[in-house]
């Protein structure tokens, strides 16, 4: 009832009315700013979600954008690396045409050599074959001699029926009737006795005849078989003096073996069988059988016929039995010479033929060429041995007076600052004269261009004309120097610190110079010697690591350019291989810059916009690199933590 009471009659009072109004202003406000707020978050959220939209392409575009220029990278990669390749293969082709052209002159001169060789080889055993021919020509002829008189003894056999026969006793028995039967059995001999002829006394005159007739029959006979005694004595006198002829020659053809025997040690000697291939194997093999044949035919000859061990039969043995046993050694010696035995494999193979057939002098004067090749070989490598340890010595010798030179530069540093020392007195007045000079021109600098405290490096230049390092250090010490900039400050000591790196570059590249120009006449003496046959084996001396800093820098000068490309690809591989062998440790401690490793390909070059291996590991780039290249650059990124 009482709120009912005062809504209907509410309050005279002002201050309720206005606290009414202010009321309903205040609900109509905070309903306004809900609206107000809800608005806004819905636009936030509109823009929330358009900035997620664009945020989403800008990552999509700088990814494309990354691409793009990751393959612009390896692009420029490959182009290197191509031009690198090409530029190898130049300087290769190069190095096989100059082998093509050592190699063909060699082939050149080796066969011009075996030409001339064979050319005189086969004159000589053309001349051999000529006197061996002589000799079958002579046999033949005695051969014909000793056909002809068995043909004469058995035609004489025929025309004149032997006395000593059964036919004999036939006659004696139809003419004398009676003879014993003892007597029968003696018919059958050569000699025949008186006793065969006993006929019984008769005194017809027939049996007289008979007897006579008989005797003169024998007679005859007797003196035909002396006259063939002695044609066969005479025969023998003749085949004896053409065996002495025979003997004479013989001599001559072992001085015509002789030469054929040193030509096959010239041709040994000369082209080895590993070298020279089939070509000289055959030739070797050919000029070998010519001489084992003369050797055989010769041992054969010697051997069949020998007036020392044979005395010449003239009653027991026939001339006949002679000639054949002479005739079958000839046909041996003709069919061993068209036997043509399987040439040698090997080196001990051809050695051991040679002394089976009688060359024992030659294969111990191959023995004797082998053991100087062994000895020219060992005098080979005891003079690279020997110029190895001259470049150690003298290197050696260089760094002992570099050490002699840096103990007297630092006696003369010493005494230099105790006269400086004893003078300081005296040249103390100087050092702030030039202190404050320094000084001087410093403000000018900065009043001249109204910089107050930005200063250029290029401004302070000036001072290194008119001012020495040494002042320019004792400024630093000064008050005056405390009292600028940390930026000026910081210039003057770079300042010093490049003049102090030129003075002593200046001096390096004097001491480099000496240096290349010995390592240059080193080189130049070893190829000169060496001539064709030069190796890496004689460049070692490079290796050592006191040379190994000097050679890099100097296959950068024009001495290096001078050389030959044998030399030259010698050089380059050496160096090569023991900047390799500074990754294959398990603590990598590079000895050069890494620009030296990236020309020689160890290492791959760093892209533009990459700074550090690091992040190149994580790139498309990386993956392209072969499993070395991916070791070795693990490695430097273990270095750069």
């Amino acid at each position: 009832m009482e709120n009912s009471n005062l809504q209907n009659n509410p309050p005279q009072n002002p201050f309720y009315k206005y606290s009414l109004k202010q009321r309903k202003e205040s609900e109509e406000f905070g309903r306004l700013t809900i609206d107000y707020i809800k608005r806004q978050n819905e636009n936030l959220q509109q823009l929330f979600s358009e900035s997620e939209i664009v945020e989403s392409r800008i990552k999509d575009y700088c990814r494309c954008k990354e691409k793009i220029i990751e393959q612009e990278h390896l692009i420029g990669s490959l182009k290197y690396r191509i031009e690198q390749l090409e530029a190898s293969i130049v300087i290769k082709n190069q190095d096989i045409n100059n082998y093509l052209n050592i190699i063909r002159k060699s082939k050149e001169e080796m066969e011009l050599k075996e030409n001339r060789e064979t050319l005189d080889t086969k004159q000589k055993c053309h001349k051999a074959d000529s006197e061996l021919s002589r000799k079958d020509h002579m046999t033949s002829k005695i051969s014909s001699i000793s056909s002809n008189d068995n043909e004469n003894k058995q035609t004489k056999q025929v025309q004149d029926p032997p006395i000593y026969t059964i036919t004999i006793g036939e006659i004696i028995k139809k003419y004398a009737g009676k003879v014993q039967e003892s007597q029968k059995q003696k018919q059958g001999n050569i000699m025949i006795s008186d006793s065969l002829l006993d006929i019984p006394s008769t005194n017809s005159e027939n049996d007289v005849e008979l007897k006579i007739k008989v005797r003169c029959a024998c007679e005859e006979k007797f003196r035909k078989q002396e006259i063939l005694i002695d044609s066969l004595k005479s025969q023998i006198l003749r085949l004896e003096d053409y065996i002495d002829y025979i003997f004479s020659r013989n001599q001559e053809i072992d001085d015509v073996i002789k030469t054929i025997n040193e030509q096959i040690k010239r041709l040994v000697t000369t082209n080895k069988l590993e070298d020279n291939g089939e070509s000289s194997n055959n030739a070797d093999y050919k000029s070998l059988n010519d001489l084992n044949v003369k050797q055989e035919a010769k041992y054969n000859y010697n051997n069949s016929i020998s007036p020392k061990d044979q005395d010449p039969p003239i009653f027991t043995i026939t001339m006949s039995d002679v000639i054949k046993r002479y005739t079958a050694k000839v046909k041996e010696t003709r069919q061993k010479k068209y036997i043509v035995p399987e040439p040698p494999s090997n080196e001990t193979s051809l050695k051991s033929s040679v002394t089976q057939n009688g060359g024992v002098i030659e294969n111990l004067k191959r023995l004797k060429s082998s053991k100087k090749d062994e000895k020219a070989e060992l005098q080979h490598t005891n003079d690279a041995k020997a110029e190895e340890l001259q470049v150690r010595k003298q290197a050696k010798k260089e760094t002992k007076s570099k050490l002699k030179q840096r103990d007297a530069e630092n006696k003369e540093f010493e005494n230099n600052l105790k006269s400086s020392k004893k003078s300081h007195g005296e040249s103390a007045d100087e050092q702030d004269s030039a202190s404050k000079q320094i000084h001087k021109k410093l403000q000018q600098i900065i009043t001249k261009e109204n910089l107050s405290s930005i200063v250029r490096f290029k401004q302070l230049l000036s001072l290194n004309d008119s001012f020495t390092h040494n002042e320019l250090i004792r400024y630093t010490k000064t008050n005056d120097f405390n009292s600028l900039n940390d930026r000026t400050k910081r210039l003057i000591n770079i300042l010093i610190q490049d003049i102090l790196s030129t003075s002593t570059t200046s001096q390096t590249n004097e001491n480099d110079a000496t240096r290349f120009e010995k390592l240059h006449k080193q080189i130049i003496t070893i190829a000169e010697n060496r001539g064709r046959t030069i190796r890496i084996e004689d460049l070692n001396f490079l290796k050592d690591p006191s040379v190994f800093n000097i050679l890099i820098h100097y296959s950068e000068s024009h001495n290096f350019d001078s050389l030959s490309n044998q030399i030259k690809s010698f050089i380059n591989l050496i160096i090569y291989n023991n900047l390799k062998e500074e990754f294959n440790q398990q603590k990598v401690k590079l000895s050069q810059n890494l620009e030296e490793y990236i020309k020689r390909g160890l290492i791959p070059q760093l892209p533009t916009g990459y700074h550090r291996y690091s992040d190149y590991e994580k790139t498309i780039m990386f993956l392209s690199l072969s499993k070395k290249q991916k070791s070795r650059v693990r490695k430097l990124i273990a270095l750069e933590k």
